[in-house]
């Protein structure tokens, strides 16, 4: 009976393991320089997750202001393994203060890695 349970807790902590190597994944954003609103653009990352433990993210473009800080979805559940995503700049306002952000899925404070700051115009 020990023995049945021994296998029972290995197997668990089996299970368990990639999701503790997912949550701590390691994402280097690339900082672009300028974009122009309405265009598309590629994002690049560097990461040290695989394609058998994905991991995914969301991609936030935040403006840091003088009021705070605006935040815009530009993706949801990005897989880190593809280490390229593109999209259309949306229409924001004017700023060279933005920095990109990929953010825990359920949790926005939980910031795995943040670009160096850039202009949109």
């Amino acid at each position: 009976m020990a023995s049945g349970h021994g296998a029972f807790v290995l197997a668990a902590a089996m299970l368990a393991a990639p999701l503790a190597s997912a949550s701590g994944m390691t994402i280097n954003l690339t900082t672009p320089t300028v974009w122009q609103r309405g265009t598309n653009v590629n994002e690049t990352w560097a990461s040290d997750v695989g394609p058998y433990n994905s991991g995914m993210f969301d991609l936030l473009l935040v403006n840091h202001n003088s009021t705070g800080a605006t935040r815009y979805t530009l993706a949801t559940n990005v897989l880190t393994y593809y280490e390229i995503f593109w999209f259309i700049v949306p229409n924001v306002p004017v700023s060279s203060n933005y920095t990109l952000q990929a953010v825990n899925l359920t949790n926005y404070a939980d910031v795995y890695d943040q670009s160096g700051t850039f202009s949109i115009d």
